[in-house]
């Protein structure tokens, strides 16, 4: 979002991680780079930038779609390497990158992803709210795996 449409007292939604947080403070100083404050649902006040809020949730979907295509593009066949039964996305070694690469941080450097990027693409959630995001993986891989999607 641009900083002239937030208001104040208003809930967004923090992206990628899908905190709904409501604004307290909007702070036009240069030296924080036209910052949002915000307080949470788990009462963890902090500086965002806009662009980092948005009025509708993210989409799991949409997030798994991404990271599905990142991952066609690097290591074709990737999804006969995830092992959907014990595909844990909070776990740094059964998550996704995990399974691939043997550990989330070394998938994630493998890749070139930071912390928000691997949110973007749906391989993490900062706020732990991961089922939607598991769901969506699992359709995924079974979708690649049975043919349903034809990768480019």
């Amino acid at each position: 979002m641009q900083l002239h449409e937030i208001k104040v007292g208003e809930s967004y939604y923090d992206y990628p991680s899908a905190e709904l947080v409501t604004v307290q403070k909007i702070d036009t100083d240069f030296m924080r780079w036209n910052s949002v404050y915000v307080i949470g649902e788990t009462a963890t006040d902090r500086w965002v930038h806009p662009s980092d809020l948005m009025k509708d949730k993210p989409d799991a979907e949409a997030q798994v779609k991404r990271g599905a295509a990142k991952l066609d593009e690097v290591n074709r066949g990737w999804y006969w390497d995830v092992d959907i039964d014990n595909l844990s996305l909070w776990s740094t070694w059964d998550c996704i990158l995990g399974q691939l690469y043997g550990s989330f941080g070394v998938g994630e450097s493998a890749l070139g992803l930071g912390n928000k990027d691997a949110e973007y693409y749906g391989f993490f959630r900062e706020n732990d709210d991961y089922e939607e995001l598991h769901d969506a993986w699992i359709a995924a891989i079974k979708a690649r795996r049975n043919g349903e999607i034809e990768i480019p």
